[in-house]
């Protein structure tokens, strides 16, 4: 279910806002971009902690430089979704009303939810994730849980491979969900070992 709010002509692709429901009773904003001469790929293009304008950063529409890598993507003829993440910006869902330990499992189940409608966009079942900072480590733990995403381009996530291992299965569990056991060395395997985990 996708409700295009606004369409804009951005030369070589259309950006459309959007919003697409996760679950009964939510709907996530998001910017789609559509290339104009068809699609090499698609990509879940996630954004960095912004409070302000959220998802718009990475489509370049205001916040720090060079954070645009979904224009740049569709730019390339890429198809790129860019959802918000929960509680910045203008996507306040409430979590815990909804279900879920945290915000972060709410932003998993969005983003594969998203993986859905760019399967249905592009005809594909295997896809990219690229994100900063917060959007760096929501692609990794997306990665984890939904094997169409094939390679993961995370930039200043350094930590997120240590941080998983230092915390282990059990302090995951209790973090992300009762009766949620990760084996965090083995989960990280599993993402290498599809295709690729890049680090800027």
């Amino acid at each position: 279910d996708v409700r295009v709010e606004e369409s804009v002509d951005a030369g070589s692709f259309e950006r459309r806002l959007i919003t697409y429901a996760s679950e009964p009773g939510n709907r996530v904003p998001a910017y789609l971009l559509l290339p104009k001469a068809g699609a090499r790929g698609a990509v879940l293009c996630l954004h960095p902690t912004d409070d302000k304008i959220g998802h718009k950063v990475v489509v370049g529409l205001g916040g720090l430089p060079n954070r645009q890598y979904a224009s740049e993507l569709a730019n390339r003829g890429f198809i790129a979704l860019a959802p918000a993440y929960p509680l910045l910006a203008n996507y306040r869902p409430d979590w815990r009303k909804l279900g879920y330990k945290s915000g972060t499992m709410k932003a998993i189940h969005d983003n594969i939810r998203g993986l859905d409608l760019l399967a249905s966009v592009s005809g594909r079942q295997s896809f990219g994730a690229i994100g900063h900072s917060l959007g760096g480590h929501n692609a990794v733990y997306t990665a984890v849980f939904d094997q169409r995403i094939f390679g993961v381009n995370r930039a200043a996530v350094s930590n997120t491979v240590t941080a998983c291992r230092a915390v282990g299965d059990d302090r995951i569990g209790q973090i992300y969900g009762a009766g949620i056991r990760v084996n965090a060395a083995a989960a990280c395997r599993r993402i290498a070992a599809r295709r690729q985990t890049v680090q800027r």
